[in-house]
């Protein structure tokens, strides 16, 4: 797997495919999906006021016409709770979301860190978590684009990425290939 530490604003983020969270007791969202949302008016909330999209784990719900977000598509994935999410719980659901993913055979995908939907986690965890998921989840020879606008955050995930990587490869058998992009911003 190739994975890409970018640095850009969302609305300039070009990607076949961005993966967003969706929590059952999360709304309105957060984060990532929530600014998609607002991009978008609301599709995303009308979506969970509508009752087509829950948040339970493992519910996906793919969307086209994103080219507002940065995307060609939107995939809404259900994580559960927030309110009873942990570093554990996440990585698991990174994995099941990531291995869904795998299965589009895309040349290349993005998400962001799960961080600001969740106030139990702190944003380091919650990057190791996703880290983590997507290196059990395997993958193939595709791309993984993590999307961090924050600077500060962005510099976090420089720092620490390498090292996780290092770490959790041994745990998982995987290789990855680690590559920045300090995009616009």
């Amino acid at each position: 797997m190739r994975l890409i530490l970018a640095r850009c604003l969302s609305a300039d983020l070009r990607t076949p495919l961005l993966a967003l969270s969706i929590f059952t007791d999360r709304l309105p969202t957060r984060g990532h999906t929530a600014w998609c949302d607002w991009r978008m008016d609301g599709a995303i909330a009308r979506l969970v006021i509508e009752g087509k999209m829950t948040g339970e784990l493992g519910q996906k719900l793919l969307i086209g016409g994103a080219d507002r977000v940065g995307a060609e598509r939107l995939l809404l994935f259900g994580f559960g709770p927030a309110s009873s999410m942990d570093a554990e719980r996440l990585q698991r659901a990174v994995v099941l979301m990531a291995a869904d993913v795998t299965k589009l055979k895309l040349e290349g995908w993005s998400l962001g860190v799960m961080g600001r939907e969740l106030d139990a986690i702190p944003y380091r965890d919650a990057a190791a978590s996703t880290l983590g998921g997507l290196l059990q989840a395997g993958g193939g020879e595709d791309a993984v684009c993590l999307v961090e606008e924050e600077p500060e955050r962005y510099g976090l995930l420089v720092r620490e990425a390498p090292m996780w990587l290092r770490a959790m490869a041994n745990t998982y058998g995987r290789t990855c290939e680690l590559s920045l992009e300090d995009g616009k911003g």
